[in-house]
């Protein structure tokens, strides 16, 4: 997960069990993007709500993949990066 601006975040996305969040984005627009801390103490969650825009591989500017670990973007599942506009936190 990357900070783009005070409420602007972005992932890059890589292949597992199908291109379903992709598939829901495109529905409506709409994507919670769900944090659990399960390393030090009590679970704690925290929860991105907002508008997302998909934008695959092949397309994303070479200063939005820079923001993101060569390991995740020279993978051969990187596929895509969402970026979400955050309307709420939870």
């Amino acid at each position: 997960l990357v900070v783009l601006g005070p409420k602007k975040v972005a992932y890059a996305d890589l292949c597992g069990s199908g291109c379903e969040t992709a598939a829901h984005v495109l529905e409506n627009g709409r994507m919670t993007i769900m944090m659990c801390n399960l390393e030090e103490g009590p679970p704690k969650i925290l929860r991105f709500h907002g508008k997302e825009e998909v934008i695959p591989k092949e397309h994303v500017e070479e200063s939005l993949i820079q923001k993101f670990p060569d390991l995740i973007t020279q993978s051969p599942g990187f596929r895509a990066v969402y970026i979400l506009t955050v309307d709420r936190v939870s």
